[in-house]
């Protein structure tokens, strides 16, 4: 018979199965490029690994398309540790990376559940610092927008054959639409700018825009015109991100 059809159905029993026995264990899903990744699954289990390639552009490809259909909580996929781009920046020993292109790995990391997988020990301090910075600002910060917040595609879906000079922008908007956070990223590429317009906020009220790290626009503006006018995003360099609060 169809042996894919029959693979699902012995899966799911044997998931079933196992959640019956152990009701507590966490349970991860490694997707296989999304071969893997249903609605059904979240019924036995906690969280999706998204594909075994972590290369940056392919994160971003993965979480626009799979938070279609799940939450930014049930995801992982963590800083990019993968040698198949020929450039593995975290294990260069000699921490030859330009702090910015750090950053950039690791906060498209946090657009869910984060995670960093690498030798820590051989990392340069400098590395391990930046890392330690992010991992403060996730659980401090970011971590409660991923399992409270919606989820807001501000620009398409970066495509594997198109995606040169783009940038990539997501919005989390708390459901009283009191509180946002917006992750910024431009992909490898000749584009310099690109106005961002978000969604979903409530139009009368006046939000503090509180940047991390390089700073875009007024501190202050007002729902409709966040919506409305936007914000002007340029000088982002290569593999450069922006992070934004609001509140």
């Amino acid at each position: 018979g169809d042996g894919l059809y029959e693979h699902y159905r012995a899966y799911y029993g044997l998931l079933s199965r196992i959640r019956e026995k152990f009701p507590h264990v966490l349970l991860e899903n490694c997707s296989s490029g999304g071969l893997r990744i249903d609605l059904g699954l979240m019924k036995y289990e906690s969280l999706v690994y998204l594909s075994d390639p972590d290369l940056p552009v392919h994160s971003l490809q993965l979480l626009w398309g799979v938070t279609t259909m799940l939450a930014p909580s049930a995801c992982m996929h963590w800083v990019w540790s993968d040698t198949k781009g020929g450039f593995n920046p975290l294990r260069l020993r000699d921490g030859n990376i330009e702090p910015y292109k750090l950053d950039y790995y690791c906060r498209i990391s946090m657009l869910n559940v984060f995670g960093i997988s690498h030798p820590l020990p051989e990392l340069p301090k400098w590395v391990k610092d930046r890392l330690a910075d992010h991992i403060r600002l996730y659980k401090e910060k970011v971590r409660r927008f991923v399992r409270e917040a919606d989820l807001y595609h501000l620009t398409d879906q970066p495509r594997r054959d198109d995606y040169r000079g783009r940038l990539i922008a997501f919005e989390y908007l708390m459901p009283d639409r009191s509180e946002g956070l917006v992750f910024i990223f431009r992909t490898p590429g000749s584009l310099v700018e690109k106005n961002i317009k978000l969604k979903g906020l409530a139009p009368e009220r006046e939000y503090r825009l509180s940047w991390e790290g390089k700073a875009f626009g007024p501190d202050r503006k007002s729902g409709a015109d966040l919506m409305s006018e936007g914000l002007d995003i340029e000088g982002l360099r290569e593999e450069e991100s922006a992070v934004l609060f609001l509140k």
